[in-house]
């Protein structure tokens, strides 16, 4: 298990910052998870491992109800359930420790890997020291019998230069001097000859099944033993094997040459390689393309709304794009059927790019890594071919990005507006002290709030004999929205258009209440005389008498009228206008929407000054 080494104060100002790329690869998470693990039964004719897709797929959806965005999407993520455990992944080991069986139809010593189960590794291959081997193929032995010899011997290249490919397989690697280790391992076969289409013939067959890996391994004839066996450094036999794995096969990675039991050197020659073309398509999705090496790094969309949703990686099995498909779809069955209770909308994956992630090189797969968004992003956006982090680099391979069929959502050049005025306010509320000394001011001030001076005079007059009741009626100053913000625009709201600033704004920032303090006054009784003052405050709404309207798009009020009223531009006036009454039962609105009831929203005609409220 590996662990992270951010600090959550690097997190925490991360968060406060506009984040440039909110779906970076998650390698907090890819540490934590274990590395996928394969273990090759030595001395068998054929292993055979196994895997329930079924599980594998309930185990992909499982963490959905308890997991969200990640932490790096705090400030950016809408309709959270709960940040999810930063260690999150999907992890299945298979079983290291089944026994070497005789099949009775072929005869053969088969090691069964059975459905993946979590249990003590140990090896499969263990046997008393001198017991015999399965036999090679004996037109392939050789008379020098080293394995410096075996490697030189001119037949296995030739032999593999000249082998067919198989219909429906591509060839990736033509006669290496290593066998591939990559991900996703199924097991392997000991062939009669080396025959490409019957080793191609296994894949088909074999769920999961996307390339095969066939090759001259030497081995040896009787176990070798450990130490002083006896049987230290047997003779060779040589076998034709048949590899298959549920991932890609390159040259990159056909690094394993061999290796040593006891004394005697196992060695690999003649090493070819073939991927099938051809790929499901999960249901309901479409694929949008193959990048290989690269994967989609999506900015903000045109609103400032951060699409990515969030990421997870699986550790078993072969390479599914079912399983990124189900856990898209999984995602925003929860979101949906969990929304917000402050109004956030859910986020409805729409799109997922799912890739192989490796380590350091090919043979280092950490797993199939799964990102999915709300919007679909076009080819212009895959540039992210892996990040570093110390002296690792982490890069990729099989890149694939699928699109909802039915439902392929808002167009990033539009953007979410809805989605990214609840972002907005969620940048502004998540740290209350921030809230208090830095987003409500600000809001404040775009919104054109400031707290009137309100004044109270009483008056006193004294007259014999005569009770007199003075009345002193104070009128205040309502609200009056100035014509630009004075504080500068917090760095997190940057990236959002004015419009969405200020609609969020309102979410988040109230008219201040007018207060106002009525001090006594003072009463002067002579004989006979009694004085009462009574002192009224009244606060009435004094509307601004100028606005400005910007006709540029998007069309914007830099100056609101209020409530009931609306700029009216006079022929020839420029950009400058008074306020006046709305035009008809708010029916009939300005763009800034103050002529609408606080229920509705003003929507403008195409290319016209005024609207309708709806």
């Amino acid at each position: 298990m590996r662990f992270s080494s951010y600090a959550l104060a690097a997190i925490a100002a991360d968060l406060i910052a506009a984040m440039p790329r909110p779906q970076d690869i998650d390698l907090d998470m890819v540490e934590a998870a274990p590395d996928p693990t394969y273990t090759e039964i030595l001395g068998l004719t054929a292993q055979v491992v196994t895997y329930d897709t079924t599980a594998i797929l309930a185990e992909a959806t499982a963490a959905i109800t308890s997991a969200s965005a990640a932490v790096t999407d705090v400030l950016s993520g809408t309709a959270m359930v709960s940040k999810r455990d930063i260690t999150s992944y999907s992890e299945m080991s298979y079983s290291t420790n089944a026994s070497s069986t005789l099949d009775p139809k072929s005869n053969l010593w088969v090691a069964v890997t059975p459905t993946p189960i979590a249990v003590d590794k140990r090896d499969l291959g263990a046997r008393a020291a001198c017991t015999a081997l399965p036999t090679g193929i004996a037109a392939y032995a050789l008379s020098a019998d080293t394995a410096s010899d075996f490697r030189a011997n001119s037949s296995w290249a030739s032999i593999a230069s000249q082998a067919p490919v198989p219909s429906g397989y591509v060839n990736t690697v033509l006669n290496a001097a290593g066998a591939n280790s990559a991900y996703g391992y199924l097991g392997y076969s000991n062939l009669a000859s080396y025959d490409t289409n019957a080793c191609a013939a296994k894949c088909s067959k074999a769920v999961g099944c996307m390339a095969f890996n066939i090759y001259f391994e030497r081995d040896p004839s009787v176990d070798p033993g450990t130490g002083s066996s006896g049987c230290a450094n047997p003779s060779s036999v040589v076998y034709a094997k048949c590899v298959l794995w549920g991932g890609p096969l390159t040259i990159a990675n056909a690094v394993n040459k061999g290796q040593m039991r006891n004394q005697f050197e196992i060695a690999v020659a003649g090493s070819n390689a073939y991927q099938n073309n051809s790929l499901t398509i999960p249901a309901g999705y479409t694929l949008k393309a193959a990048y290989n090496n690269v994967a989609i790094n999506a900015p903000y969309d045109a609103q400032g709304y951060n699409t990515f949703i969030t990421s997870t990686i699986f550790t078993k099995g072969p390479f599914n794009i079912q399983l990124c498909a189900d856990y898209c779809s999984a995602q925003t069955q929860y979101d949906l059927a969990n929304p917000a209770a402050d109004g956030t909308p859910p986020k409805v994956c729409n799109f997922f790019n799912t890739y192989i992630l490796y380590k350091n090189d090919a043979s280092s797969p950490q797993g199939q890594y799964c990102a999915i968004y709300t919007e679909v992003w076009s080819d212009s956006y895959a540039v992210n071919s892996g990040q570093n982090r110390g002296s690792d680099r982490y890069f990729i391979g099989y890149s694939y990005t699928f699109a909802n069929s039915s439902s392929p959502g808002v167009a990033p050049k539009i953007g979410d507006n809805n989605g990214a005025i609840y972002q907005a306010r969620q940048d502004m509320t998540y740290f209350p002290s921030q809230l208090t000394s830095t987003f409500q001011p600000f809001c404040s001030s775009v919104l054109g709030y400031s707290v009137p001076t309100v004044s109270a005079t009483a008056l006193t007059t004294t007259s014999p004999v005569v009770t007199t009741t003075l009345y002193s009626t104070t009128t205040a100053a309502a609200n009056a929205k100035r014509q630009a913000s004075s504080l500068s625009t917090p760095n997190v709201l940057t990236k959002y258009p004015a419009s969405v600033v200020s609609r969020a704004c309102s979410l988040i920032a109230t008219s201040p209440t007018v207060t106002s303090t009525i001090t006594a006054a003072t009463s002067t009784i002579t004989a006979a005389v009694q004085t009462f003052t009574y002192t009224s405050v009244t606060t009435v709404a004094a509307a601004p008498t100028a606005c400005t309207v910007q006709y540029s798009t998007p069309f914007s009020i830099q100056g609101s009228c209020g409530a009931g009223k609306l700029c009216n531009i006079a022929q020839g006036a420029g950009n400058q206008g008074t306020c006046a009454q709305c035009l008809s039962d708010n029916y009939l609105c300005h763009y800034d929407s103050d002529c609408c009831n606080p229920s509705l929203h003003c929507v403008p005609y195409p290319d016209a000054v005024f609207g309708f409220c709806q």
